[in-house]
C-alpha cells in the first residue's frame, strides 16, 4: 500500500473501489489497482461495467469483456454437390476479447460426389467478421502436384473454413474432392480469426 500523506514515499500498491454516479441515477462501481514507481502513482488495471482495462484507458471499446474456451465439431461441406465425411472430427477454441483461436483434427475424410468441388468445414464456434483469418494446415494423404503447401482460411463471407493451395507463379487454388486420397486424408488445422460475437 501507499500513503498519499506520506511525501517521502516512493513505491506502492492501492485498490480502490470508485463509485460513480450513472445517468439513469444509480451508481456503478469500479475497481482501481494502482502503482506508484519513483514517487509518481499511476493507473494500471480498472475493473467496471465494460470489463477489463488497462494502463489508465476508460474507453469502452478497449475494454476485454470475454474470455471462453471449449470444444467444437467440425462437419463436412463442399462448394456444391454432396459433401465430404470424416471418421472421426474434433476441435478447441479459445476466445479472448474478440480473437478466436481454433484448431481441429480430422481424420479418414471421405472424397464428396463432385470432383471439382472444394473441400470445406462448417460448425465454427463463432462467425468470423469482416475479413478473412488465416492460419497454419497439415494435409495428409492428399495430391497436390506442385502446389507449394496448403494454408487454412476462416471464410468470412461463408461462415466456412476453405483450404487453398500455393502455386509457384500462379493464384492459389482450392483443395478439391480430387485431391483427396478417399477414406485415408487427414487434416489438421489451427486458425485466428475476428469475431463480433
Amino acid at each position: 500500500m501507499f500513503d498519499n500523506d506520506a511525501a517521502e514515499q516512493t513505491e506502492g500498491v492501492r485498490l480502490d473501489a470508485v463509485l460513480t454516479d450513472a445517468s439513469d441515477g444509480t451508481e456503478d462501481v469500479s475497481y482501481v489497482l494502482s502503482t506508484m514507481a519513483g514517487g509518481s502513482i499511476g493507473e494500471r488495471i480498472r475493473i467496471d461495467g465494460d470489463g477489463l482495462k488497462f494502463n489508465g484507458d476508460t474507453a469502452t471499446a478497449n475494454a476485454l469483456d470475454d474470455y471462453e474456451e471449449g470444444t467444437w465439431t467440425p462437419a463436412g461441406a463442399a462448394s456444391s454437390g454432396t459433401a465430404p465425411s470424416f471418421a472421426a472430427s474434433s476441435g478447441q477454441y479459445t476466445k479472448i476479447g474478440r480473437l478466436v483461436t481454433i484448431n481441429a483434427s480430422i481424420t479418414n475424410i471421405t472424397a464428396g460426389g463432385t470432383s471439382s468441388a472444394q473441400v470445406q468445414v462448417t460448425g465454427l464456434p463463432f462467425t468470423p467478421d469482416g475479413g478473412d483469418g488465416f492460419g497454419a494446415c497439415n494435409f495428409g494423404h492428399v495430391t497436390i502436384g506442385s502446389e507449394n503447401g496448403v494454408v487454412a482460411i476462416a471464410d468470412a463471407s461463408e461462415d466456412k473454413i476453405v483450404f487453398m493451395m500455393n502455386r509457384s507463379g500462379a493464384g492459389r487454388t482450392g483443395v478439391d474432392n480430387q485431391h483427396i486420397d478417399s477414406g485415408v486424408s487427414d487434416c489438421l488445422f489451427t486458425i485466428s480469426y475476428i469475431t463480433n460475437q
